[in-house]
């Protein structure tokens, strides 16, 4: 066994996850690079390959539920509305009142029922598109969930390696797109694909 975050969560405990490999382990961690980064086809990243991949070889662990508060910006977050006046240049405080645009400083409240899974040892969420009827949701997730600052080129690029293994049609479509942006090491690495793919090559390179 291992540590990982679960879910990689803001506020989250370390927990004990099983070590199983679901898909090898080079794609494995491209995947999670991917999925950390930000990068122009995160949301493709998202809809092409972490959902078909963690919905057909990750183990589905359960449903968490996801809280994330969003400050008021009227009052800083604090729930009082402050109200100041000006002279000579300097700001004084005439009187604070309760914010009448929030909840003790949280201006909204949302709410995400979301699906969590396995894949080679380390957790990852996608939200739930439907309402999986259970009672009690362990909330587990605070926060929008953080990430490993993984460079967006190297990101990219594990994104792209992806969608040559698990989606080779999109990745054709696509192709012109990831070598219009003029980033040679991408144009380098769509040639070498194509070169693969014509010679029967096969990954990890």
């Amino acid at each position: 066994m291992r540590i990982q975050k679960g879910g990689l969560g803001m506020n989250q405990q370390l927990e004990l996850i099983p070590q199983t490999k679901h898909i090898p382990q080079w794609l494995a961690d491209y995947f999670y690079k991917a999925n950390s980064g930000n990068y122009k086809y995160k949301q493709d990243f998202y809809e092409k390959i972490k959902n078909p991949i963690l919905q057909h070889f990750a183990e589905f662990i359960g449903f968490e539920l996801q809280i994330i508060e969003y400050p008021c910006h009227s009052c800083d977050g604090t729930g009082k509305f402050k109200h100041y006046y000006y002279e000579y240049g300097h700001r004084y405080l005439l009187r604070s009142e309760p914010c009448w645009h929030c909840t003790d400083g949280i201006y909204r409240t949302a709410k995400f029922t979301l699906k969590k899974y396995v894949l080679n040892g380390v957790a990852y969420h996608i939200p739930c598109d439907f309402d999986p009827n259970v009672k009690h949701l362990p909330t587990v997730v605070k926060g929008k969930i953080a990430h490993e600052n993984i460079d967006p080129q190297e990101a990219l690029i594990a994104y792209i390696i992806l969608l040559w293994k698990y989606d080779k049609a999109e990745f054709y479509y696509r192709m012109y797109g990831f070598v219009k942006d003029g980033l040679k090491p991408i144009t380098n690495l769509i040639q070498k694909l194509i070169r693969k793919d014509n010679t029967n090559d096969d990954l990890p390179f």
